[in-house]
């Protein structure tokens, strides 16, 4: 019972300096607004939009998002920072909650792999990428829990994040592709008709 409870207080603890790493991270190292976004998102308030009025070489969610995001904290670089910050932890929380379910012995150490190693590859000033992110791991969570769960709308939430991947930036494409191959991978050694997941 000592064990656990000691377990269950240094989860806390890691969680706690996991959002404090971040923090410092992201608020007292030097980070760098992306200005191209934030000058595109202004131009979408104004009435602008991506293709026709200005050019834009992939697809436009984050823009649309961004420009909204202004609408309510403003147009300045301290608003950009607060966006990014608060997908990170978002981010965070989900490989928390993830890890939680299919490592329960050990939840909290994948985070901290996580934050440690790959925390980098997550803090890019670009919205396109910090939102792909994002979409990867809510993926990942929706897969392994269809696989845990086995009900078919959880494959229709995997569709739908899927989509609005695709809609941020087109590379993404390949998020769509491992899934598929994941599902029919999994079709067959279940031994399942392929018509269980249309």
């Amino acid at each position: 019972m000592f064990k656990s409870k000691f377990i269950h207080k240094l989860e806390y603890v890691t969680l706690g300096l996991g959002f404090l790493w971040i923090f410092f991270n992201i608020y007292f190292l030097p980070f760098f607004a992306w200005t191209t976004g934030i000058v595109r998102s202004w131009l979408i308030m104004h009435g602008y939009l991506p293709y026709r009025d200005f050019t834009w070489m992939r697809t436009p969610f984050d823009l649309f998002f961004l420009s909204n995001w202004f609408k309510v904290f403003g147009v300045r670089p301290e608003s950009y920072q607060l966006l990014i910050f608060t997908i990170l932890i978002v981010i965070f929380v989900i490989v928390y909650l993830i890890t939680r379910n299919i490592l329960p012995r050990i939840k909290f150490l994948p985070y901290l792999f996580f934050i440690v190693f790959l925390f980098p590859l997550f803090q890019n000033p670009e919205m396109g990428e910090a939102f792909v992110g994002l979409w990867s791991i809510l993926l990942l969570g929706s897969i392994f829990l269809y696989f845990n769960k086995r009900n078919v709308y959880i494959l229709l939430i995997a569709g739908l994040i899927s989509g609005i991947s695709l809609i941020t930036k087109q590379n993404s494409g390949g998020l769509i592709i491992a899934t598929i191959i994941t599902l029919l991978l999994d079709t067959y050694l279940q031994k399942k008709s392929l018509f269980t997941y249309v």
